[in-house]
């Protein structure tokens, strides 16, 4: 029952955490003219596609704007985001660079959507689609090339860029905003485009050096068995997916000195993470697997839920606080007391509490 209450409340914190709002420096557009400066609350991009939650400053109410009802919104030096109307449905989309040749930037699900206008034409989207077929009881990997016949066409006033929209494999943020800053640049004299894309990594691994206690509950209720754990782990950040979560791996070392048992044995955390992003206190939780070897040949996974904490110390550095819960998959095969043994010394459950340092670049 402790161990029900445990993972109910870490799935409370895990929910309330991703409503959290994360106001920022930023401006609606009512209009093209008509401007409202304040704080706009960062999320996702398929929530910002959606919605616009804006606020004076932090004391005020907070106002919520649909696609259809405001221009656009923007963060300060940042994202920008304009209502448009796609297959019949307003929605904000992206902007990720004006002149000659305008290109947006839809997410929907996990696919990618991208649109461009120009003077005279319309709003359109870039088809592209890859993915796997069958034909004649065999598979094939396909990926369309449809985007670059619409790009030569559209683009048929600047030639010299025809080797560099057949270089375009697959449409995405960098190689668009590079073609679109390229032709605007051969078609218009003198005047300037501009870029709207906020400058992020397509990934980033920040690193986390830990240290702790692995509790194991022995099969003996009477006894427990304190192992030490220390190891690095590394958070894959994605930002293009979402800013909040991250992808947790690494490799942890567990030992047991002076209790018999053969030792270091190792664990490899598996788990999608969310961290808050502002704030000196900043409250995290990871869920996923946990995959433990001893002795080689002996492995077992575990269902593991990690709330945790990070205190700022520097613009780079963090101190982390995490504890770990475990229930084990393949109980049969949680670890014996040496190689020889087939009966397992431990409970179903788990607990690891230990701290580290977390470093963001």
């Amino acid at each position: 029952m402790k161990r029900l209450i445990l993972i109910l409340i870490a799935f409370f914190v895990i929910v309330v955490l991703k409503a959290q709002t994360d106001f920022r420096p930023g401006y609606v557009l009512k209009s093209e003219k008509d401007t409202l400066f304040g704080e706009v609350d960062y999320q996702n991009d398929i929530s910002l596609s959606k919605i616009c939650s804006y606020r004076a400053s932090s004391t005020d109410t907070v106002h919520h704007y649909y696609p259809g009802q405001i221009f656009g919104f923007r963060f300060n030096d940042s994202k920008f985001f304009i209502s448009k109307m796609v297959d019949g449905n307003d929605v904000f989309l992206e902007f990720l660079i004006k002149g000659k040749f305008n290109v947006y930037y839809l997410k929907k699900g996990i696919d990618s959507h991208y649109f461009f206008d120009k003077e005279n034409v319309p709003l359109t989207e870039l088809p592209y689609s890859e993915g796997v077929k069958m034909e004649n009881n065999v598979k094939y990997s396909y990926a369309s090339t449809n985007h670059i016949g619409l790009l030569t066409y559209y683009m048929q006033d600047a030639p010299k860029l025809a080797d560099e929209i057949q270089s375009i494999k697959k449409p995405d943020h960098k190689n668009l905003i590079k073609l679109a800053t390229d032709y605007h640049y051969v078609v218009c004299d003198g005047e300037k485009c501009i870029t709207y894309e906020k400058k992020i990594p397509a990934f980033k691994i920040n690193p986390e050096m830990v240290g702790g206690l692995f509790l194991a509950n022995i099969s003996n209720p009477d006894n427990q068995l304190n192992l030490f754990q220390f190891g690095v782990v590394g958070h894959v950040w994605m930002p293009r997916v979402d800013e909040r979560y991250y992808f947790k791996t690494g490799l942890i070392f567990l030992s047991a000195p002076g209790t018999g048992i053969i030792s270091p044995f190792t664990k490899i955390p598996f788990q999608f993470e969310y961290q808050y992003p502002k704030g000196i206190f900043r409250p995290r939780i990871g869920f996923g697997l946990n995959f433990y070897n001893f002795y080689i040949v002996n492995m077992f996974s575990t269902l593991t839920a990690s709330p945790g904490c990070m205190l700022k110390l520097s613009k780079n550095i963090y101190l982390t606080l995490n504890y770990d819960f475990e229930l084990a998959i393949n109980y049969n095969a949680i670890m014996p007391l040496d190689r020889f043994s087939t009966e397992p010394i431990f409970s179903k459950f788990t607990d690891s509490l230990y701290g580290g340092l977390y470093f963001s670049f």
